[in-house]
């Protein structure tokens, strides 16, 4: 299955299909380290929740983590995520994949060295 989809992540998930999901990005404004200020995650629209794609864990949008609702646009092997609120992320198109390779099983997974 593709991993650049809202599909399997919410296979992944095991969300229902009732509950809408859309990419967002996730500003952690209390950060130490800078890289992790601005994540892509997943919105569980209506609610009070998301997905930090890189952690794959829910979390709780509020203070500490604002979840913003973005768009999705390919350029070249690059998906650049943008909101309304001035945020970007810039990400290879391999992203998903990259984090959710090590926790799905798979052939490719057992012949591959893992670090």
């Amino acid at each position: 299955m593709n991993s650049n989809t809202l599909q399997f992540i919410r296979d992944f998930h095991r969300i229902p299909k009732k509950q809408k999901l859309a990419w967002c990005i996730i500003h952690y404004p209390d950060a130490e380290r800078p890289e992790r200020c601005l994540r892509l995650g997943v919105l569980l629209v209506g609610t009070s929740k998301a997905i930090d794609i890189a952690d794959g864990i829910f979390i709780q949008n509020c203070q500490n983590q604002n979840a913003m609702k973005a768009t999705r646009r390919k350029v070249g092997d690059w998906y650049v995520y943008e909101c309304e609120e001035g945020y970007a992320i810039q990400l290879p198109d391999s992203f998903i994949g990259d984090m959710y390779f090590k926790r799905i099983y798979s052939t490719n997974l057992i012949n591959y060295f893992l670090l």
